[in-house]
């Protein structure tokens, strides 16, 4: 055993012997450091919190709200005016759409202790995103 290491270092000190110690280019050291500079630059990219496709889900799901309001108002309105009609959607439908909805008093508090963290943890998330950017 002691002898194949012996012989496997005796081969390498000849590969060793026998290979010529190269020498980098004059400016090896200057290409090294501008790839370096270029793997360390931060872009800053200006993307909005909030996504178009995000936008849109929102603005159908509110169209989607309001159409079903509409599906169940009662359409006996003398008054055509569009106050009259809104009106008429925001005290009657939309009311009942959502008037049989119960919650408890733990699922009202654990609703709004989430919110109030989630708020928080935007606002800290925001200023260390905001800090990194700056430096």
């Amino acid at each position: 055993m002691k002898e194949v290491q012996n012989r496997e270092e005796d081969f390498i000190k000849k590969m060793m012997d026998k290979s010529v110690l190269e020498s980098p280019s004059t400016d090896f050291t200057l290409k090294i450091m501008k790839e370096v500079t270029k793997e360390n630059q931060f872009y800053k990219l200006n993307k909005p919190l909030i996504s178009r496709q995000v936008w849109m889900l929102i603005f159908t799901f509110l169209l989607l709200l309001f159409s079903s309001a509409f599906y169940f108002i009662d359409w006996k309105i003398q008054d055509n005016s569009f106050s009259t009609l809104f009106g008429k959607i925001i005290d009657d439908s939309i009311w009942q759409l959502f008037s049989n909805l119960k919650f408890s008093k733990t699922l009202s508090y654990s609703l709004l202790i989430f919110s109030v963290f989630s708020l928080l943890q935007i606002f800290f998330i925001k200023s260390y995103f905001d800090k990194r950017f700056q430096s």
